[in-house]
């Protein structure tokens, strides 16, 4: 699908402020997402990656890192590690299993590391 119509169908809706990026793996099109991202300044990004943020900020240090850091650069809440059927929970919101942690990533990008928030 063309990121124009996506955008156009998002854009569409009056009451939608928000954006989620989720599986297969985001970051596997990482210059497709950070491009729809971009072309949303006003919508809020969230992303559930099977990769630590951890994991995610070391490859965007490496010279083949632009599209990782260009699609972090995007994204305001990331819900990272892989989903693990062990430790499934319904109690933790927007999360599937009680490994996955909720990260600030504007906040953590700054920082060099992750940055927890409660949801």
């Amino acid at each position: 699908m063309d990121i124009s119509d996506i955008v156009a169908q998002i854009e569409s809706d009056p009451l939608l402020d928000g954006v989620t990026f989720s599986g297969g793996e985001p970051f596997a099109q990482a210059v497709a997402f950070a491009e729809l991202a971009a072309r949303l300044p006003h919508h809020h990004i969230m992303c559930y990656s099977g990769y630590t943020f951890d994991e995610l900020y070391s490859r965007s240090q490496s010279k083949q890192g632009d599209d990782i850091r260009a699609l972090l650069s995007r994204i305001d809440v990331l819900v990272d590690g892989r989903f693990d059927s062990v430790r499934k929970t319904y109690d933790a919101k927007f999360k599937g299993s009680t490994n996955q942690r909720a990260i600030d990533v504007k906040e953590s990008l700054q920082h060099g590391k992750a940055i927890e928030i409660s949801l």
